[in-house]
């Protein structure tokens, strides 16, 4: 979800694809999500989109079963300039309801 959107001039969008495509999009930042204010060295990345619906897919395909997904308004870092950051640590977009971190576990049968 968080690459989907687009942030420009205190204004928060959505411009991104939700469905996963063949090629990847290119991305470029400075500083790492870790927020130790580091530069990067290799500031450019190629990422791919994969909606819940592959990952939830793909555990199925594994023979996994899912236990828990859950779907949270917030996340580990500051992507965007308008986040706050949250009791505990977790950063928020104020006055928007958006998943922004998903939570899976799932467990596998052993057939002995």
């Amino acid at each position: 979800m968080l690459d989907m959107l687009s942030y420009d001039a205190d204004s928060l969008s959505f411009n991104g694809r939700y469905f996963h495509e063949k090629t990847p999009d290119l991305c470029t930042v400075e500083e790492s999500y870790t927020g130790d204010g580091g530069r990067l060295v290799n500031s450019t990345t190629y990422q791919w989109s994969h909606h819940m619906g592959e990952y939830a897919t793909a555990a199925g395909y594994a023979g996994l079963t899912i236990q828990i997904l859950e779907e949270f308004p917030y996340c580990y870092f500051r992507k965007y300039p308008c986040m706050v950051q949250r009791p505990g640590g977790y950063w928020e977009i104020p006055d928007r309801d958006w998943p922004l971190m998903f939570s899976m576990a799932c467990s596998k049968t052993h057939i002995v």
